[in-house]
């Protein structure tokens, strides 16, 4: 299980069609509703797609590697 919460940063596996590869995280309920750093708009993943496809959660100034 990874630790992440609201506003968090995160670098995914794959790009997002404008490019951008880095999502906030901007709601957490059933599943997690991710907005693009770049172009703004907004996907929804379940938890067990996105703890696949995230590679990098920012913290303390610095992205910090998953796995």
């Amino acid at each position: 299980m990874l630790l992440y919460k609201l506003n968090d940063l995160v670098k995914m596996k794959k790009a997002h069609p404008c490019g951008s590869d880095e999502f906030k995280i901007i709601a957490m309920d059933g599943v997690l509703t991710l907005k693009c750093s770049k172009c703004d708009r907004v996907i929804d993943f379940s938890k067990e797609d996105f703890e696949k496809y995230v590679r990098k959660i920012y913290r303390d100034g610095k992205f910090i590697s998953i796995r």
